[in-house]
């Protein structure tokens, strides 16, 4: 490994079992670090501590407000999320008052959707 100057991750265990436990708060911390270092982020993002239950697969990304948004079976948005605030209830409502029933559809123009550990947008 001396004489390798990369190293890539790839989560689904054909070389290695990760721990997730231990692999995605590293994780966390690099990306954190490399944003500050390479693109210029706050230095406040570096004392946010990793919260397994934050971000998961299957959250989408609604491009028209900025909110992280979950769906339910039938298309309504159950949880969103702006930054590390969850919308309450009543923002949930009017902010998401019917479910998307073209959400394939929209999904290029306004949605994109997170299936694994490492989507996300460039």
């Amino acid at each position: 490994l001396q004489k390798c100057h990369w190293v890539g991750f790839d989560l689904d265990h054909t070389l290695a079992r990760y721990k997730l436990e231990n692999f995605s708060p590293f994780m966390f911390k690099i990306m954190a670090e490399f944003l500050v270092d390479q693109c210029g982020y706050s230095k406040s993002l570096l004392s946010l501590e990793y919260d397994p239950h934050y971000f998961v697969k299957g959250i989408t990304l609604d491009m028209s407000n900025g909110n992280f948004v979950k769906f339910d079976h039938e298309s309504y948005v159950v949880v969103a999320c702006h930054g590390t605030r969850t919308l309450s209830q009543d923002e949930l409502k009017e902010t998401y008052p019917q479910p998307f029933v073209n959400f394939r559809e929209m999904e290029s123009k306004r949605f994109i959707p997170f299936l694994s550990y490492f989507e996300g947008p460039c």
